[in-house]
């Protein structure tokens, strides 16, 4: 059992959950819809086994934040914690995480009041009057006793027993929870038939769908335009006008927040593959030609992918600077191309194998004699490079997915289509991984949160395939 807290959009809620699996999202189906911005239809899942709960982001969403850090794809949470999908807050806490209360001190026996007027006990050395008397005497006797034995315990008190009057028989008390509980139900139906009423009405949906616009929750503006397709028969052709105008504003958004995270990773790529590599490998008298080439050769690609980045300036600027040194216009040298090929395989996660052998190829067209020799055995190093890299990659796809790590098995299988050179190879891993269980809605966020790299993937047969069949296409 545990305890969750959902703050949405300044509403706060409060559920309980029992040992079993939760879905989170921003789909009708999952178990907690969430509304907010920046929530996939299928974010995560909370899995809660008795003591312990695990959160596990599903393939292509953000990562949840846990306690403002990123969750690893598959994370057990702390017995208490907060959660942050998108524009949502859930504050989780298992059972018996709160503190318990203190225990109540044990109570004390009452001490026993001494009754007034008692006479003192006697002492073992005095003897009571002798025995050779009258009958009078011992009822005294008797009676100075009961008095002596008074001061040390509280008399008896002797209670009537109540008579308890007899009742309704269980039957009609059975009848009588019934017919309350069919009340409540019916109390409980109609308040919920009358919720819907309200929530299906054409005019409230596309309220609430123009004011999610004007806060950017995307997802809450097409869950709200939806439920007003669901009821388009009801509107009026001002209102079904209205929906198109809005769904309008909502695809120029969704194309410009897709932008603003490719333009985000843009930034990434450009502080590790420019930055980086002009203060490390060009600093001082490493700013030699094959150098400077590879160096011209990232900036040409920054360029032509990101033409509208905030930094494309200082790219140009850096392009011009070493392009003179570079000469991409003359014919790779040997060393040329024995550093360009040694920069494609620098990283095990990061091998472009697909320009490795172009830039090999190129060089073999024009070279003779010695060189040649050695770009063809640098070929054949390579070759086998790729196969052997092909295997323990395939291991790795089905052991991470197998483990349930299901983002880090896709983020190589989409490498191993875009980057790896060789079709075969790539169908035979599209051919196992299409396969697997769960890959179908994988494709299908896929689709959603990297339409760009989609395109691509799409492209072989084995994931094409699929994607016709589940219409993606």
């Amino acid at each position: 059992m545990a305890k969750l807290i959902l703050e949405e959009g300044g509403a706060r809620r409060a559920f309980r959950v029992r040992s079993g699996k939760l879905t989170i999202g921003s789909a009708d189906s999952c178990t907690l819809t969430l509304a907010s911005s920046g929530v996939a239809e299928h974010h995560a899942t909370l899995v809660v086994q008795e003591d312990r709960a695990v959160l596990q982001t599903a393939a292509g969403a953000e990562a949840p934040l846990v306690n403002g850090k990123p969750a690893a794809e598959r994370q057990e949470l702390p017995p208490r914690c907060t959660i942050a999908i998108g524009g949502a807050l859930i504050e989780y806490e298992a059972e018996g995480a709160a503190d318990a209360p203190a225990e109540k001190p044990a109570a004390k026996r009452p001490a026993v009041r001494k009754q007034a007027g008692g006479a003192p006990r006697a002492s073992a050395g005095q003897r009571g009057p002798s025995r050779a008397g009258s009958r009078p005497a011992a009822s005294k006797r008797s009676a100075a006793r009961d008095e002596d034995d008074g001061e040390d315990r509280p008399r008896r008190v002797s209670a009537r027993r109540r008579e308890v009057k007899q009742g309704l028989p269980s039957w009609a008390l059975i009848l009588i929870l019934l017919v309350g509980a069919g009340g409540v139900a019916y109390g409980v139906k109609a308040f919920f038939d009358s919720s819907n009423v309200a929530t299906v009405d054409p005019s409230v949906q596309l309220l609430e769908a123009a004011n999610a616009l004007k806060k950017d929750q995307l997802i809450a503006v097409e869950h709200h335009l939806d439920k007003f397709d669901a009821h388009k028969e009801k509107a009026t052709s001002d209102q079904i006008k209205t929906a198109d105008e809005i769904r309008a504003q909502l695809a120029k958004l969704k194309v410009a927040s897709t932008r603003q995270g490719v333009l985000g990773r843009a930034t990434q790529w450009l502080d590790n593959k420019l930055r980086k590599f002009e203060d490390k490998k060009m600093a001082g008298d490493l700013g030699t030609r094959p150098r400077a080439r590879v160096f011209v050769m990232r900036c040409n690609e920054f360029i032509e992918l990101y033409p509208d980045h905030p930094e494309i300036e200082w790219v140009r600027r850096k392009k011009d600077r070493w392009a003179p040194i570079a000469q991409l216009d003359q014919p790779r040298t040997l060393e040329d191309l024995q550093f360009e090929v040694e920069s494609y395989t620098w990283t095990a996660s990061g091998r472009r194998y697909d320009r490795v052998f172009e830039a090999i190829d190129e060089f073999l067209a024009h070279a003779d004699g010695p060189e040649a020799e050695v770009a063809r055995s640098l070929r054949e190093e390579q070759l086998a490079a790729r196969r052997a890299h092909h295997i323990d990659r395939m291991q790795e796809i089905r052991y991470r997915w197998e483990k349930g790590e299901t983002g880090t098995a896709m983020a190589h299988f989409v490498y191993h289509l875009k980057w790896w050179g060789d079709e075969e190879m790539e169908n035979e891993v599209a051919a196992e991984i299409t396969k697997l269980g769960g890959f179908s809605d994988w494709l299908a966020n896929f689709k959603k949160n990297a339409p760009e790299d989609f395109e691509v993937i799409v492209q072989n047969r084995h994931v094409r395939e699929v994607a016709e069949r589940d219409g993606l296409l």
